[in-house]
């Protein structure tokens, strides 16, 4: 199969989707160890049920800093692995 060159805006957005499930998957522990529903995984963010039921599905999100923060925390990740 041949090699494709990615432009730098496909590059940025496989990252953003790969950092997106990386903390869905996170939160999936989080809600599966807390044995938390929905409603109670939002309200630890500050969200939402469906907010959290986009979040955990991977789709793109805007959100306040405090927010994510905390939403880094639940899912056991720090901005530094966010980032990477």
């Amino acid at each position: 199969m041949p090699k494709v060159l990615l432009t730098q805006e496909q590059r940025l957005a496989d990252r953003n989707r790969k950092m997106r499930l990386q903390i869905a998957d996170g939160l999936c522990v989080t809600k599966h160890r807390g044995k938390l529903n929905m409603d109670e995984l939002g309200s630890k963010v500050g969200v939402n049920r469906n907010t959290m039921s986009k979040i955990l599905s991977g789709e793109d999100v805007t959100l306040k800093y405090s927010m994510f923060v905390r939403l880094l925390d639940l899912a056991g990740m720090t901005l530094k692995e966010a980032e990477r």
